[in-house]
């Protein structure tokens, strides 16, 4: 791998990295802890984060911008004891003092603050009134819980250093012959390192996958693209908290996004590849690239391809995010160059349009002599037209969606020629035909060659239409047009001496 390569990457990536992103991710790490110690053996004790999981949860600059980390610190403090008692002869008639206690437990460090926590007993255990003898069963005290608050973390090592436990204890009997036979000091509890990330940019998380994979061994584009995919996909499904949390790594709409971004292009990779292979078989999720690939199959059965299926990776298509992993593919040949064209289609909004937005040669995905154009039209709610305009062309193949009627607007009387699953005939100018109800499959139409101007029914929601076009009539440019009248002009000045020239 070349060192320049490298440097364009993450150039590329902290140019991505520049747009302030609105929304945060939230982590936590929680830390249980159950010190014991007793009487005669104090407790001396660092409790720590595991330190991985701290790094990957809270001071991740994968996830986004490390806005803060707070501890939330709980613990109660207990001890428990037995003891023997001589008693005597006579019981009295007032308490009988046996023994003294005095125990401490304190917590220190940066998860607790500049001042340490600090919990006590001062204890005098007496046997009650009226008893000879107190030396069976198990006595102690317990202190309610106690919570302490910290929130400023400059780095990572002042929570992993965690904090530390120590206790000190001291008896004094009160009775001869008292003596303590069994005691337990605990201390117990949880510490919660919470985080709060500002997300970025869709396209800031995209450039992370692919530097953190760029090291990666890849024999083709496509498994390049997978691991970049896959990186970011291992990026989300991790665990990042212990308990609920609102925000979280695997909601992120940007991040979702991403790992989105990076599967269809890696599909977008693989569909081109398979075009050209000409291998019959191909999954996405993208409806876009499916469509792509299903309007060629039906359209041209002799490529003998199978119908595309849909793969289960975990999230929902985004239109924009489709349309821009393929173009990023499409018009680049390395990390660099999908990186730049991704941030271009990323930051142009998708505007519903009854022209195509792309215009693209058939031959990439196996369609030799087909024009495919790629139109995106947002529909209503309650339903709304599409008028598309077609070139003049042999035949067309669009798949069919909700659409149940074709009209045709302007066009040869003789009508254009329909066949849509077990439905077929011919729609004249300014009528519509009912073409079947289905959800699968491709419209045919037989352009005889002619401009045709058609209208389908029933689109409500935002989708890309993929029409294909056999043996499109070349029409020039208006700037070819003008360029051929002037030559024409040209020929008939040059001409019309020879003309003259003659007749005398």
């Amino acid at each position: 791998m070349h060192a320049p390569w490298i440097l364009g990457v993450l150039a590329l990536s902290a140019m991505v990295s520049s747009p302030v992103a609105a929304s945060t991710i939230n982590t936590n790490l929680t830390t249980a802890f159950n010190l014991l110690g007793s009487f005669d053996a104090a407790i001396d004790a660092d409790v720590a984060p595991d330190a991985a999981a701290a790094a990957k949860r809270l001071f991740n600059s994968r996830l986004g911008d490390w806005q803060g980390t707070t501890s939330t610190l709980q613990y109660v403090h207990s001890y428990t004891f037995s003891l023997n008692d001589p008693g005597v002869l006579v019981a009295p008639a007032v308490n009988r003092p046996l023994l003294q206690v005095d125990t401490q437990a304190s917590l220190s460090g940066a998860l607790v603050g500049a001042t340490a926590a600090s919990s006590s007993f001062s204890s005098p255990w007496s046997c009650p009134a009226g008893q000879l003898k107190c030396s069976s069963g198990v006595v102690g005290e317990t202190k309610p819980s106690v919570t302490v608050v910290q929130s400023v973390f400059a780095n990572a090592n002042d929570v992993v250093g965690g904090f530390r436990v120590s206790s000190t204890t001291q008896t004094q009997p009160l009775f001869g012959g008292v003596s303590v036979i069994g005691s337990e000091i605990k201390v117990a509890g949880s510490v919660q390192l919470a985080t709060t990330y500002q997300a970025k940019t869709t396209q800031a998380y995209v450039a992370d996958a692919i530097g953190a994979t760029a090291g990666a061994a890849a024999a083709t584009r496509t498994a390049r693209l997978g691991n970049a995919a896959n990186d970011i996909a291992n990026l989300r499904n991790s665990s990042y908290a212990d308990s609920a949390v609102v925000s979280s790594v695997a909601a992120n709409i940007d991040l979702e996004a991403a790992h989105a971004a990076l599967t269809y292009a890696r599909d977008a990779s693989r569909l081109l590849a398979a075009a050209a292979q000409d291998q019959t078989t191909f999954a996405s999720r993208s409806d876009f690239l499916r469509n792509l690939w299903d309007v060629t199959a039906l359209g041209a059965p002799a490529l003998g391809r199978s119908l595309a299926d849909s793969n289960s990776d975990p999230f929902g298509p985004d239109n924009l995010v489709e349309l821009g992993a393929f173009q990023a593919v499409s018009r680049s040949s390395d990390d660099a160059g999908f990186l730049t064209q991704f941030g271009i289609a990323a930051g142009t909004p998708l505007v519903s349009s009854t022209q195509p937005l792309l215009v693209l040669d058939g031959a990439q995905f196996g369609a030799t002599g087909a024009q495919i154009q790629v139109i995106y039209y947002v529909g209503e709610t309650d339903g709304s037209d599409l008028v598309l305009n077609l070139p003049a062309a042999e035949r067309h193949a669009l798949m069919r969606a909700s659409y149940t009627d074709l009209s045709v607007l302007s066009g040869p009387e003789a009508g254009l020629a329909f066949t849509a699953n077990n439905e077929s005939g011919r729609v004249q100018p300014g009528d519509n035909e009912y073409i079947g109800e289905t959800f699968s499959g491709a419209l045919f139409l037989e352009g005889d060659n002619a401009a045709w101007e058609i209208s389908l029914n029933n689109f409500y929601v935002p989708q890309f239409v993929v029409l294909a076009s056999w043996n499109v009539t070349a029409v020039p440019e208006p700037q070819a047009w003008l360029m051929l009248a002037a030559g024409l002009g040209l020929l008939g000045v040059w001409r019309r001496p020879r003309g003259a020239v003659r007749a005398g």
